[in-house]
This record gives C-alpha cells, sequence and structure tokens, in this order.
C-alpha cells in the first residue's frame, strides 16, 4: 500500500465532526466521521424522510399519522428504515417492521414495508446507481441574470471510486421549485442554461469530490456497524419513542466491550482478510450480520442459520 494514502486517509478520519454548517443539509463535515453520524439524518439514496414515506399495511388514524407523516416527524421516523437486513431470507429481502405506539384505551398497531435493506444501500453507494438528494436551501445563479432557488436537488451520483479519484459529471436531474409554496418539481433539459448551472464536476477543485467519497464512505462504516445490532438483523422495530419498544443494545455501549485494533493486537488475533473472498463488501456485511443475528432482541430470538457459500 502506498504510504501516502494512509496519510490522505487520516486527514480525511475526522473526530467527531458532524455537518461543516454549510446550507447542503445532506452532506456533513466531508470526513468519515461525519458520514457515519449523517447517515442517520438523511436518507440521500431512497429518500425517505425527505420526500418519500414506506408502504404501510393499514390505514393509520390520526394520532399515528401524526407520529409518522406530519412533516417535523417524518425524518426522525423513517430515515434509517433501510439500516435492516434479514440476511436469513435473502440478499433482496424487504425489510418489514412494525409496532406499537400508545394510543388512549390500548396499544395501536402499525407495520410498514421497504423493499430496500441495508446490503442493498451498500451496493448503491458503490455502484452510484442512486439519486443523490440535496436539501437545504440553495441558490444558483445562471445565465441571464436567471435565479434557480430550490430546497431539494437530484444528482446522479457517481460510482465511488470514481468520486475518490475525482473523475466525471455529476449532472442534476430534477429539483424543487418554489420553496416553501409545496413548490413543482422541474427536470432541466440537458445542455440547458439550468442544467449547466446546477451540474456538477467531480474534477472541480470547488466540488471537494474526495472527502465527499470519504464521507458515502463513512455512511458505509454506518451500515455495516448497523448489522452487529441483532435489532438491525431481525428487522426488530427499536425507536424507543411514543411507547414503541427500545433496543437493549442501543444506548448501552458503556456496558459492552469495545475492542479496537490495540486489543486485536494484545490478544494476539488477526483482522479479517474481506478479500479472501471475491465479494468483500457481502463478505463482510454478511458476517457482522450474522453475529448480530445470533443473539436475541427484544422481540425475538438470535439464531445460528447462515449461508456457509457466502464468503
Amino acid at each position: 500500500m502506498d504510504p501516502t494514502k494512509l496519510n490522505e486517509m487520516e486527514s480525511y478520519l475526522g473526530i467527531s465532526d458532524t455537518d461543516d454548517g454549510d446550507y447542503i443539509y445532506s452532506w456533513g463535515a466531508q470526513k468519515l466521521v461525519s458520514g457515519a453520524w449523517i447517515e442517520d439524518e438523511y436518507d440521500v439514496v431512497y429518500h425517505y424522510g425527505i420526500g418519500n414515506i414506506p408502504y404501510f399495511h393499514q390505514e393509520l388514524i390520526p394520532l399515528v399519522a401524526t407520529i409518522f407523516l406530519s412533516p417535523e416527524n417524518q425524518r426522525s421516523a423513517f430515515t434509517s428504515i433501510n439500516h435492516f437486513w434479514d440476511a436469513d431470507a435473502g440478499l433482496d429481502s424487504p425489510v418489514f417492521l412494525s409496532d406499537y405506539v400508545d394510543g388512549p384505551v390500548d396499544p395501536i398497531y402499525f407495520s410498514f414495508t421497504t423493499p430496500y435493506n441495508a446490503y442493498h444501500k451498500m451496493q448503491r453507494y458503490i455502484d452510484g446507481d442512486y439519486f443523490f438528494r440535496e436539501t437545504g436551501l440553495m441558490t444558483f445563479e445562471c445565465a441571464d441574470d436567471n435565479e434557480i432557488v430550490t430546497k431539494k436537488i437530484n444528482y446522479d451520483m457517481l460510482p465511488l471510486l470514481d468520486l475518490y479519484s475525482e473523475t466525471g459529471n455529476i449532472p442534476v436531474l430534477g429539483y424543487l421549485s418554489a420553496p416553501g409554496t409545496g413548490g413543482t418539481w422541474i427536470v432541466p433539459e440537458a445542455g440547458s442554461d439550468a442544467a449547466i448551472c446546477m451540474n456538477h464536476d467531480a474534477s472541480d477543485a470547488a466540488y471537494e469530490a474526495k472527502g465527499k467519497a470519504y464521507e458515502i464512505l463513512g455512511r458505509m462504516c454506518h451500515l455495516l456497524e448497523d448489522m452487529s445490532v441483532p435489532d438491525h438483523a431481525h428487522n426488530t422495530s427499536h425507536a424507543g419513542v411514543y411507547g414503541m419498544r427500545s433496543s437493549p443494545y442501543e444506548g448501552t455501549e458503556e456496558a459492552l466491550t469495545e475492542w479496537n485494533a490495540q486489543d486485536l493486537i494484545d490478544e494476539d488475533l488477526s483482522f479479517l482478510d474481506p478479500y479472501e473472498s471475491e465479494q468483500p463488501i457481502l463478505y463482510l456485511m454478511y458476517y457482522l450480520n450474522q453475529i448480530g443475528d445470533h443473539y436475541a432482541d427484544a422481540l425475538l430470538d438470535g439464531d445460528d442459520v447462515h449461508d456457509q457459500s457466502i464468503g
């Protein structure tokens, strides 16, 4: 490995960085740690909580609709619903989540489904097979003094390695007009003044593509970490609000052993080598998922059923 790459990575790790105070909320401080943080804040791949909602299996009474569908609650309710993966059900298994909320008399049941699991999302980040949604009040000064003001833009994102190598164009696919009034979704024609004005060039230093690549890598680290949580490996809802169940693992980190590289060295242990597999990302995701799946959560027992052909 080129030692300069280690120095580069160190400069992009960050410490406790979150956002950089910029007006584009769905980009953070462009560090690896900010990506790990912001993955729980904005779903830039499937846009849950910032435009999309999952399919509910029942008509929601007003109380439950307020909890999930009010504009101020959607992002906290839905951003992380594709951080789950029941790997025992297959690579493309949907995420089904259900629970009860406190009602005026009895608890009220709800359930919803998204077809996109955490492994699916991981692959999207790698392949660039998604429309990155930038959010926040953004203003573009285009040709002929034409000003475009928007709060949502979809971009055709590059594959992760192209973004890292600062190679390629990132074209605008559409934006929301007239923020604050509901707006209309506008798709600018290729080559139009609006498209030229709003498109990104990964080679442009001002775009900081490499920092964005590290931030997306941090988002991927978040997805990998979630696989170690039994609730995420079992598709067990654990919001912990409005009477919904909590995870016996999340929020109790202080009582758990946190292994790091020095611990492995002290115990004369070694790191996993994902490149022993032809599909290293799948190997890492599935391996950690099945460790999480071994343990019980607040609702379901764990199991040791796994596919030995993976890895």
